[in-house]
């Protein structure tokens, strides 16, 4: 497991001032989910769907660099500037484990009572799914407890905001979810490998989504975190 440092780590604020709490990362986790792990499901929706070109025209934003807007396959010919603005980097890269909002509704959750603020977290990769050109959505499992059904990091969007991923989520594996059995045995840890192009019917109009889960046994350290709007 490739090692961390705990470079910008954050004091303590009050948990009255947190719209959201979740799961943050240093900034060289942040570019080793991008570059690396990301990337690694991206090259095997590639190879079997090579006609499907959002792929390619992905960014994704380094923090660290605000200056740095870098495309993946950057050496692929067919990708241009007007078709990576299609592609939209989200304010950051985390996973929301509870959702409070500015009247701070949820303040007697049992999750934010359990809240510590940087204390490490372990973070499954599971997979991935995009609907190109709408959302970018990286599949995790964690060793906290989370409000959300479907733990995840938005990785990029663009029609869609970034809390859509959570209903695109609840649509694909939920109760009446096509996929809801692979996302239940990944989650418990049962051998799943599933790579598939379907039409799915999402906010009133049928998408083509493209799905990765496989048990790769990969996995980064990230922490937990208070965020502010």
């Amino acid at each position: 497991m490739k090692k961390y440092n705990k470079k910008g780590a954050k004091k303590n604020k009050s948990i009255i001032n947190y719209v959201y709490i979740g799961v943050d990362f240093y900034e060289d986790v942040k570019i080793y989910l991008l570059q690396e792990i990301t990337k690694k499901y991206i090259y095997d929706l590639i190879n079997n769907f090579p006609e499907e070109s959002s792929f390619n025209e992905l960014p994704f934003y380094f923090e660290n660099d605000k200056n740095d807007n870098i495309a993946f396959f950057q050496n692929n010919k067919d990708t241009n500037k007007n078709n990576i603005q299609k592609w939209k980097n989200p304010n950051s890269i985390h996973i929301t484990t509870l959702f409070m909002g500015k009247n701070f509704y949820n303040k007697n959750s049992k999750i934010l009572s359990n809240f510590k603020e940087n204390e490490e977290v372990e973070v499954d990769i599971l997979g991935i799914i995009i609907i190109p050109y709408k959302i970018a959505i990286c599949i995790v499992k964690i060793n906290i407890e989370s409000d959300n059904k479907f733990p995840h990091i938005t990785l990029s969007v663009g029609t869609y905001k970034p809390k859509d991923s959570n209903d695109v989520l609840e649509i694909i594996f939920g109760n009446n979810g096509k996929y809801k059995e692979y996302y239940d045995k990944i989650i418990d840890d049962e051998e799943v490998n599933l790579i598939k192009k379907d039409k799915i019917n999402i906010f009133e109009s049928e998408e083509d989504i493209y799905i990765k889960l496989k048990n790769e046994n990969i996995s980064i350290k990230g922490f937990q975190k208070g965020f502010h709007f």
